[in-house]
């Protein structure tokens, strides 16, 4: 199936960002598809069956019905926050490394799935090629044990996504403290974290720390 997105760009400078299902993202820059004197572009998405959108700047897709609210969290330029607690024992134990292969975080994140876990590798390397991408790991003798990214900085703007723990080790705050630190390090760089979480993560984002900035609507085909 063939939908068609509308995006309004206000400045042909600035970048849409679509949020795709799954873990995946995708920004366009305005002038790589248009110019001043044409602000609409029109976006086909084969097989696409849900968008997530600022409804103050673009109008849903025609027919597409409201699913859901998302919230964005970010975290001002320059500020920092405290570490949240985490097992002493535990963190003590991991190595971080902020620059671990890529297909290493590709398989930590889509064990079970190949396409996904293959265009995720891709979409890194090529990313953070380029100074666009980032992506942090806690380890233990080799093994992912946690990993976040910022896998889209733009126009002062970081998105941080693909915070993962591994199951027999969640709960115990060690995901929390790497998505603090990261956001933290990215905003002394003069960065603006920011995430787009759904609403049963938003008291985790709000213990952690991180300021509500706004709300998107996620509209799925009917």
């Amino acid at each position: 199936r063939l939908r068609r997105f509308r995006r309004c760009w206000k400045d042909p400078s600035d970048t849409a960002r679509l949020f795709l299902r799954g873990k995946n993202t995708l920004s366009l820059r305005a002038p790589c598809v248009c110019s001043a004197a044409f602000p609409y572009i029109e976006l086909f998405v084969l097989g696409c069956e849900a968008v997530v959108l600022d409804e103050a700047e673009c109008p849903p897709p025609p027919g597409w019905k409201r699913a859901k609210t998302h919230s964005v969290f970010g975290l001002a330029p320059g500020r920092q926050l405290p570490l949240p607690e985490a097992d002493a024992s535990l963190w003590q134990s991991l190595a971080k490394n902020t620059e671990p292969a890529a297909g290493k975080a590709a398989d930590m994140l889509f064990p079970d799935r190949p396409s996904k876990r293959d265009d995720f590798y891709s979409e890194l390397c090529s990313k953070r090629s380029r100074g666009l991408a980032r992506v942090w790991t806690l380890e233990r003798e080799g093994n992912i044990i946690c990993t976040v990214g910022a896998y889209a900085l733009a126009n002062g703007q970081a998105y941080m996504a693909c915070g993962e723990t591994v199951e027999a080790l969640r709960g115990k705050g060690v995901g929390g403290r790497l998505i603090v630190e990261m956001a933290n390090a990215l905003a002394a760089e003069g960065w603006m974290p920011v995430f787009l979480c759904s609403p049963e993560r938003v008291h985790f984002y709000t213990r952690l720390g991180f300021e509500k900035m706004g709300e998107y609507a996620r509209y799925e085909v009917q």
